[in-house]
């Protein structure tokens, strides 16, 4: 789902070979097959739902790696949120080349770029750069962990020695798209669009184990927060989403309607309890260079006008988001939740009680601590690829650009 060119794999520990029965070669290959299937299948159902005993017991990895052993499953990190998976990361050299290196999730800026040295055979001193769209410059540190996760949306990876740091340039392709999807998802359903943003969100966060982590720092536990670095990179992107189709709209009546099917989508993942996608639709439409097209404002319906300014209400963050969390307490639980306003309060919460009372745990804050979340069940096959491969431009500059190219400021 990222920007970065990156997939998950199990490391086999071991070899199995199970006897394949007498027939045609056909007949064997498809057996091969669908034993591996079936292993698979098992082992990661077992995996899934056995999460949490996973990360801590060294014997249960142990089991997991021979179970997978000889297969190789590609997936994403939010699919299975556990310890031995490990990445295959593109890092890209200052001359837009790139490797590809094999390392695990939670590997640091130093072990990155240990892999790269082994892997171009170089004895040059390299720093691992995060470059943005814009060609803004962060240095990882070298002990920074899960360098990947952090990436922005069209964000990437570059490792140059530092005489070479000040010629690095972005890549074409982070530039985003130069056309809008529009014609690839207006006559999709609405609702349906919302249902398989639902579903999306489900996956991603329902494999955020590390909210603890983040809430009583990720220093403490060793643990890395990749999954819940994924699912804050997909609230941006969808936020981007929005601004970015309305911006390569050059057609004036088309944008309205295009500010139409964002608000009833918007509409649509709040009656799905999809909180945090609703706040990134409306998010992305309160963005200057879309809230500036007034000509295109103008013209949308009045019913919608209401329904968007309710829906920008409850952004409203005086008195601490009242209007969110009176709308909140609306909806019956579980949803998912606006995960920045989430975990501020999770952090709220942990630096507001102690963690234990007269030497005991105290529950009535861990239950607090913990969030409510909702699981949709609807598929349809174009809706939901459309959702997870949304091309977005990343760069306020260029979006800002892009508004007074089809609106000018009046004089």
């Amino acid at each position: 789902m990222g920007p970065v060119s990156i997939a998950f794999i199990f490391n086999p520990v071991c070899t199995y070979h199970a006897a394949a029965p007498p027939g045609s070669e056909q007949e064997r290959l498809e057996y091969a097959v669908n034993t591996k299937r079936r292993a698979l299948t098992m082992a990661l159902r077992w995996a899934n739902t056995q999460t949490y005993l996973l990360q801590e017991e060294p014997a249960a990895l142990s089991f997991l790696e021979v179970s997978l052993s000889n297969y190789t499953c590609y997936s994403l990190l939010y699919s299975i949120n556990i310890s031995v998976i490990v990445v295959l990361l593109k890092v890209y050299c200052s001359d837009h080349t790139y490797t590809t290196i094999r390392v695990a999730v939670a590997a640091t800026g130093r072990e990155v770029i240990g892999a790269v040295t082994d892997k171009l055979g170089t004895n040059d001193e390299l720093l691992l750069v995060h470059l943005s769209s814009a060609g803004e410059k962060q240095i990882l540190k070298p002990n920074d962990v899960s360098v990947f996760s952090t990436l922005g949306n069209n964000g990437r990876l570059f490792a140059c020695p530092r005489d070479q740091l000040n010629a690095l340039t972005p890549l074409p392709d982070q530039e985003g798209p130069s056309a809008g999807s529009m014609s690839s998802f207006e006559l999709m359903s609405s609702k349906d669009l919302a249902y398989q943003m639902t579903l999306f969100d489900w996956e991603l966060f329902s494999c955020v184990h590390e909210l603890l982590y983040h809430t009583f720092g990720r220093q403490n536990f060793r643990r890395t927060t990749a999954n819940l670095d994924l699912f804050l990179r997909r609230f941006n992107q969808v936020q981007l989403w929005v601004v970015t189709e309305v911006c390569l709209c050059g057609q004036l009546s088309k944008r309205v309607q295009l500010l139409k099917k964002f608000i009833k989508i918007a509409a649509h993942c709040r009656e799905f309890k999809n909180l945090n996608s609703f706040f990134a639709i409306i998010m992305g439409m309160s963005n200057p260079a879309v809230s500036r097209l007034s000509q295109t404002w103008e013209k949308l319906p009045s019913k919608f006008k209401k329904f968007y300014a309710e829906f920008e209400s409850m952004m409203d963050p005086s008195r601490n988001h009242r209007a969110y969390r009176l709308t909140v307490t609306k909806i019956e639980p579980p949803i998912i939740p606006f995960m920045p306003l989430l975990l501020k309060d999770m952090t709220f919460t942990h630096e507001g009680n102690k963690t234990f009372i007269d030497n005991m745990v105290n529950f009535e804050k861990m239950v607090s601590i913990y969030p409510d979340i909702c699981q949709p069940n609807k598929n349809h096959a174009e809706v939901r690829g459309y959702v997870r491969k949304l091309c977005v431009i990343d760069n306020q500059r260029t979006l800002t650009q892009l508004s007074y190219r089809l609106e000018p400021r009046r004089t």
